[in-house]
């Protein structure tokens, strides 16, 4: 994804897939457009979303289920960039698993984002990163 543009995807789950855990770094929303779905968080909390419900993640791990056996489900999703992003001062990265083939990333990109990382942790080191309660995010240089 550019660093200043959007991504939308549309996915089909067939009955009863769940995806692996995985973090992206973005903003997402993901909207359930048929079926239902358990949206599970890497704090184990977990949501039954239903057509027409919504969620929003900022670089969390989480799972979706597709909790009908017998049906496929279908969730879109939009996708927008985030500054670096850091827990307990930790700098966030992204964790696709087996999903990393769905997000191809030609060396250039994949270039540019460890130059971008490395700049925000110089930055952080620099004491120019802002704390916002457990998190600490890089705003405009302030």
């Amino acid at each position: 994804m550019e660093e200043d543009g959007s991504l939308v995807r549309i996915i089909d789950f067939a009955p009863g897939v769940e995806s692996n855990a995985h973090r992206a770094l973005t903003i997402g929303y993901g909207c359930v457009i048929e079926g239902e779905f358990e949206l599970e968080l890497d704090s184990g909390e977990k949501r039954t979303m239903k057509r027409g419900d919504c969620s929003i993640n900022r670089a969390t791990v989480h799972t979706w289920r597709n909790m009908l056996p017998d049906k496929p489900g279908r969730i879109i999703y939009v996708l927008l960039p985030i500054k670096p992003l850091y827990v307990k001062g930790q700098l966030v990265t992204e964790a696709m698993g087996a999903l990393a083939a769905s997000y191809p990333q030609d060396e250039q990109k994949k270039a540019e984002r460890a130059k971008m990382e490395a700049e925000a942790e110089a930055a952080k080191t620099n004491g120019t990163a802002a704390t916002n309660g457990t998190a600490e995010v890089k705003v405009n240089g302030h």
